[in-house]
C-alpha cells in the first residue's frame, strides 16, 4: 500500500436528522391526497390475482411530487403511486422560452 491510501474511521451510527425521521413510514392519507378507495378496492379485486378486501390505505411520509401510499388487505401490502392532485406544472423540455428571449 502506498503513503496516499484514503483511511475510513467508522465513527458507529449517528443519530437520524428530525427532517429525515419525520419522512419515514406511513401515516394517515394527508388532507388533499384522499382518493375514492372503494373504486380502487373494486378495481383491484377485479385485475390484481389473490386480493380481497377490506382495503385499508395509509400514506408514505414525504414524496410530495408523487404521493405514495401503503395498501394492506388480507396480509397483503401493495404500493400505489400516482401523479399528485391538481394541475401539474408543464415540463420544461415542451415549454416555449419566454417573449424576451424570443427572436
Amino acid at each position: 500500500m502506498g503513503g496516499n491510501a484514503d483511511v475510513v474511521h467508522w465513527l458507529g451510527p449517528t443519530p437520524m436528522s428530525a427532517s429525515v425521521a419525520d419522512n419515514l413510514g406511513t401515516a394517515p392519507v394527508r388532507a388533499g391526497y384522499a382518493f375514492d378507495e372503494r373504486a380502487l378496492a373494486a378495481w383491484l379485486a377485479h385485475e390484481v390475482d389473490g386480493f380481497a378486501g377490506p382495503l385499508r390505505v395509509e400514506q408514505f411520509r414525504g414524496g410530495q411530487s408523487n404521493p405514495t401510499y401503503k395498501l394492506m388487505a388480507s396480509g397483503r401490502s401493495y404500493v400505489l403511486r400516482r401523479k399528485p392532485p391538481g394541475g401539474c406544472c408543464q415540463s420544461y423540455a415542451n415549454r416555449s422560452p419566454p417573449a424576451s428571449l424570443r427572436s
